[in-house]
């Protein structure tokens, strides 16, 4: 679906000039991956409206586009399970921030921010088969990874002193999340290079 509009808008301009014809499979990749990312923030702002938590999942993509660009992790095989796992995940991170609301404190919340940060310190970046890094993008990538975790961790503490509670859950989930990615992708690598 997202390779068709991205092949018609290519056309498009390569018969008005404005790109030229050499270049069209470029902007049909970036145009496809733009329609996807596009797709799957507006199914998790869907989901957040549905779950009667916009402002959660906007938190949810302020906090998981960078970080997970960045530090990386495992990947699905497609587009279609990408979208499908990820509406999964939003859907039970945001329905568990809700139902731990009540049973976790500010320094639970914190400590395992803090597990989470280490953990994503020490393995990212992690590269995938479909993008593997050379030395000086992984240095880049680790260095705008720690970046991020230090802003987003700076927004816990932020957020937990001004008793947002729900907010932070909803940070800290994230961070689990991606952790998660993280230490995934890792282990697949492992066992890839092992083989």
């Amino acid at each position: 679906m997202f390779n068709k509009f991205a092949l018609k808008i290519t056309e498009s301009l390569v018969e008005n000039s404005v790109i030229n014809e050499v270049d069209s499979e470029i902007y049909v990749f970036g145009f496809k991956n733009g329609f996807v990312i596009l797709f799957n923030i507006a199914v998790t702002l869907t989901i957040g409206f549905i779950l009667g938590m916009p402002l959660e999942s906007l938190l949810f993509l302020f906090v998981f586009i960078p970080l997970r660009s960045c530090a990386g992790g495992i990947h699905a095989s497609n587009n279609t399970r990408c979208l499908i796992l990820s509406a999964i995940a939003v859907v039970l991170l945001l329905i568990a921030a809700n139902m731990i609301m009540t049973v976790v404190n500010i320094p639970m919340i914190v400590i395992t921010a803090v597990v989470c940060v280490a953990v994503l310190y020490m393995l990212s970046p992690v590269q995938d088969a479909n993008k593997p890094l050379d030395d000086d993008e992984i240095k880049l990538y680790k260095k705008r990874t720690t970046k991020i975790l230090c802003a987003e961790f700076g927004l816990l503490l932020i957020l937990s002193l001004f008793g947002f509670r729900l907010a932070s859950i909803v940070l800290t989930l994230t961070l689990l999340f991606v952790c998660f990615s993280v230490c995934a992708g890792a282990l697949k690598n492992k066992i890839n290079n092992a083989g």
